[in-house]
């Protein structure tokens, strides 16, 4: 099908008609200012209650790392008195969280190398970016754009442009270290990714992202690997045997901290570098992202606990049962096709007979006679 003019028919619209439509768009702008009221009231309900929660995490940083009061436990006094010499602090906790989470590890390449490191995590915050009202000068490739000229000058295609209001929104994911960390001195890295929103209702488009990596110490980088291989080259005269020779170099390698990387600047074997593969490592980025802050660390201690972790195999169960579910049928299906295929051959072997000699004896009607 052709594409087709999508203004084409209100050029067919009669004067009482083009009212009717002004009237039309005036109550969808009605529909769009209480739209951009309700999401504003929704925002700021959000912002409200994640300002309630801060609290909350505070208190769970203080808690898995042992520095809350130990008369702050219902113990009785007698085991209270066993405890006194214990450490307090939950061992591994962010490893243990980060790797309960299967999309995580699936998607960051957590590896067990990465765990004497992740014990310096201290904490792991997610804040929304204020939203910040701007205008943003776009180019103007629409002929009929109203935008403004000199009198008497005809607008060039590509060099006329004009400003259009935006919404600048965004999110950071902020990983907090202790001092004394071996593998880099940094207390924090963080991945900050920001949006721009064009109407109430749109979807945000990407703009720009700043991360803040690790500075690796001397042989601490657990994003790298060192590998040694045997290289064959030329034997030198005629029957020389080839030499060998060992080659040791630097590779990539799974890491956790390979999510502190930057597709647009970073390029990386895994990642294509073309226009798509781009896109794809950015839109795995902010899922990430929104997947530590509105899932992770809300619910943390359940991941730490396996709780969580059982709703995750519940989901994957009944994916799996769907499959099962898909095949059988498909099973079924292929059963019903090889019936009507044999069905449809033995018809054929029929009406091939007739056609051939009418009612023809068998081999074995043959030797009886």
């Amino acid at each position: 099908m052709e594409p087709i003019d999508p203004t084409e028919h209100l050029k067919e619209l009669n004067a009482r008609q083009k009212a009717t439509l002004v009237q039309a768009i005036a109550n969808q702008a009605r529909y769009d200012a209480l739209r951009a009221e309700y999401n504003k009231e929704l925002e700021a309900l959000d912002a409200k209650y994640k300002a309630l929660e801060a609290p909350i995490f505070q208190d769970r940083c203080k808690i898995i790392h042992g520095e809350q009061g130990i008369e702050d436990l219902k113990i009785e006094p007698e085991k209270l008195e066993e405890m006194k010499d214990q450490v307090a602090m939950l061992p591994h906790f962010w490893f243990h969280v980060l790797r309960n989470c299967e999309s995580v590890r699936q998607l960051t390449g957590l590896s067990d190398d990465d765990k004497e490191c992740m014990s310096f995590i201290r904490d792991i915050t997610y804040e929304m970016l204020p939203s910040v009202e701007d205008e943003m000068e776009v180019e103007c490739d629409d002929e009929e754009c109203e935008c403004e000229k000199k009198e008497g000058e005809e607008k060039k295609e590509g060099e006329e442009k004009h400003k259009v209001k935006v919404e600048r929104i965004g999110f950071k994911v902020a990983f907090h270290f202790k001092e004394g960390n071996p593998y880099f001195d940094e207390t924090e890295l963080s991945k900050t990714i920001h949006f721009i929103r064009t109407s109430p209702d749109s979807e945000p488009d990407f703009e720009k992202m700043e991360v803040v990596k690790p500075t690796w110490k001397e042989g601490k980088n657990l994003t790298r690997k060192t590998v040694t291989k045997t290289v064959k080259g030329k034997g030198k005269g005629k029957g020389k045997k080839p030499v060998t020779r060992k080659v040791t170099k630097e590779e990539p390698c799974m890491s956790f901290f390979n999510f502190f990387s930057n597709p647009l600047e970073d390029k990386t074997d895994d990642v294509d570098d073309d226009d798509a593969g781009i896109e794809s490592a950015l839109e795995m980025d902010v899922e990430l992202c929104n997947m530590l802050g509105e899932e992770v660390i809300p619910h943390a201690i359940l991941y730490y606990t396996g709780e969580a972790c059982e709703d995750d195999d519940e989901e994957g169960d009944e994916e799996d049962e769907d499959l099962e579910n898909d095949e059988d049928d498909g099973d079924e299906d292929n059963e019903d096709e090889e019936d009507d295929e044999d069905d449809e051959d033995e018809e054929d072997g029929k009406e091939t007979n007739q056609k051939v000699g009418g009612n023809q004896e068998t081999p074995e009607e043959c030797k009886q006679q």
